[in-house]
């Protein structure tokens, strides 16, 4: 199982009431020493990004280098004060309504140039809770953001809405007083309610471990995973699976079409001819250096948000009753399919659940009956009997697991609370 080190828990959130709502910072703190941390760790993850590009198996353009170099410069960074700022608005924000719901979104910070597709406000709002309230609807989810910087006198202001959130630092509300922190496409900490908690670098493999089935001829290490678009667009129909609160289950079947034998029956059939999103994700390979031209990087993000689009069509049909099928490369096989399951089972799979939030090394053997209800038990049991299958469940309280198998160990493993590692 290798080293399963999950977390390491940091000071407290010490919460007090807020004595005045007009006040731009709210009287919340959060420990210094865990905002002293933090703020190393996001300069640390900085550099491991960089140091990152090497490493992923093929050639680093000039081109790629110097983009990389200028959007995830240390301006990409926010100062200790404003990262103080940037997590206690949101936090905030979170816990308040517009229209009587309470809303996802995402606040990136990054200045005002190379980012297409983002409408640029001509009246600049200062960036403070009442301001970001007032804007979540338009960000309403965690594939836009409200785009913050600071200005010339150092004050931060929402300058942007952005429809493809790709700042290098972001600050997630993922649910009311739940923030996810994250640098690089890599989740540093987790706030929520009055717990503060910092996700080592080693859980980060657990990415690698799930989205290895979809069929990667080497290893993926976690910069290779990052740059498939297949897993941006699964992230993506989870995420929006999470919006519904309905529930749901997809499963990504190889293939070989062995698979078949554990399902009894796919009430709705998707056609051949369905290769709509593994035509768009070949055209963006194939785009290579042009990506980083002015014209590929509207290219570029067009593709995006086409397949954002398809991303938020699948995961409505996960709203039907039964598992959502889909092939490693996207092609949609059918909905409403049925797993064959037994749960009097005389010979019960054990499943080895591995849950971020139960503390270091917290894996857990689990029986079927205990992984929740029938959607995670048919979903475990179908792995067990389809081994190079990924199955992705959420549930309707907007929880998401993923369970693969170990070929190591010769079991299934669930990896549970995805949501707080993957998003």
């Amino acid at each position: 199982m290798g080293n399963q080190d999950e977390q390491e828990s940091a000071p407290g959130v010490a919460a007090s009431q807020e004595s005045n709502p007009t006040m731009k910072r709210a009287a919340f703190r959060l420990d210094d020493k865990f905002l002293d941390e933090l703020h190393a760790r996001i300069v640390e993850a900085r550099a491991e990004f960089h140091a990152s590009l090497g490493q992923t198996g093929r050639p680093v353009s000039a081109s790629e280098s110097a983009f990389a170099e200028e959007r995830y410069s240390v301006q990409s960074i926010p100062s200790r004060e404003h990262l103080d700022e940037l997590v206690q608005t949101s936090f905030w924000a979170s816990l308040r309504k517009e229209e009587r719901q309470f809303a996802q979104f995402a606040v990136g910070y990054a200045g005002n140039t190379g980012y297409p597709y983002v409408l640029a406000l001509g009246e600049l709002k200062p960036f403070d809770i009442r301001n970001l309230v007032k804007v979540a609807p338009a960000i309403g989810n965690l594939k836009s953001a409200a785009m913050v910087y600071p200005d010339d006198k150092g004050a931060l202001e929402i300058w942007g809405v952005a429809n493809d959130n790709n700042a290098p630092f972001i600050v997630k509300a993922l649910d009311p007083g739940q923030l996810i922190v994250s640098y690089a496409h890599r989740n540093i900490a987790v706030i929520s309610g009055e717990e503060a908690v910092f996700i080592k670098s080693d859980l980060h493999d657990r990415g690698a471990a799930i989205w290895s089935k979809l069929g990667f001829k080497d290893a993926p290490s976690n910069i290779a995973v990052i740059s498939d678009l297949r897993v941006s667009v699964l992230l993506d129909t989870l995420s929006t699976m999470r919006s519904l609160a309905r529930g749901g289950a997809i499963i990504v079947v190889p293939e070989n079409g062995e698979w078949r034998n554990s399902i009894s029956s796919i009430n709705y059939q998707g056609r051949p001819s369905y290769y709509a999103m593994r035509g768009l994700i070949k055209e963006w390979n194939e785009l290579g250096d042009e990506r980083y031209t002015e014209a590929g990087m509207h290219r570029s993000s067009s593709i995006h948000l086409e397949l954002r689009r398809q991303a938020d069509c699948l995961a409505q049909l996960t709203s039907v009753d039964g598992a959502t099928v889909i092939s490693r490369e996207l092609d949609l096989i059918g909905f409403g399919a049925k797993i064959k399951y037994d749960p009097k089972s005389d010979n019960p799979q054990i499943v080895y659940k591995l849950d971020p939030l139960e503390g270091e090394g917290a894996i857990t053997a689990k029986e079927m009956h205990e992984l929740g209800g029938m959607r995670h038990q048919s979903a475990a049991n179908f792995v067990a009997e389809c081994q190079e299958a990924i199955a992705l469940v959420v549930s309707e309280d907007g929880n998401v697991t993923a369970f693969v198998w170990n070929d190591e160990a010769g079991h299934v493993l669930a990896f549970a609370r995805l949501e707080l590692t993957l998003f």
